[in-house]
């Protein structure tokens, strides 16, 4: 899951309030491109995973031949005005999280 945690979560159960997000996000191995997507709405929030809350911005699987031990660059980019949810929800920064193998 990739996603932001944040510092000032709403209660729980309740749904985020975000207008105007909007944010890149781009997934290389060296120079090659293996995702690149934009996003404007979030897909659910999350409360107290690892004792952080947050939001989900999508799901990503990694292929089969992606090669072990290489490094992947991972970035976030702002591509709107995003104050309305940086300040509401306070001091966003990126959660990457690996979900179980099969």
């Amino acid at each position: 899951m990739i996603g932001l945690v944040i510092d000032n979560p709403p209660p729980i159960g309740q749904s985020y309030k975000v207008d105007n997000l909007a944010l890149a996000f781009e997934i290389r191995l060296n120079e090659n491109v293996l995702l690149k997507k934009n996003i404007d709405k979030p897909l659910y929030p999350f409360w107290g995973i690892n004792r952080r809350s947050g939001v989900a911005l999508f799901q990503y699987e990694v292929p089969e031949d992606l090669p072990k031990d290489e490094m992947l660059i991972c970035r976030l980019t702002i591509i709107g005005d995003n104050d309305q949810f940086a300040k509401k929800y306070q001091n966003p920064h990126i959660l990457i999280t690996k979900d179980s193998d099969k």
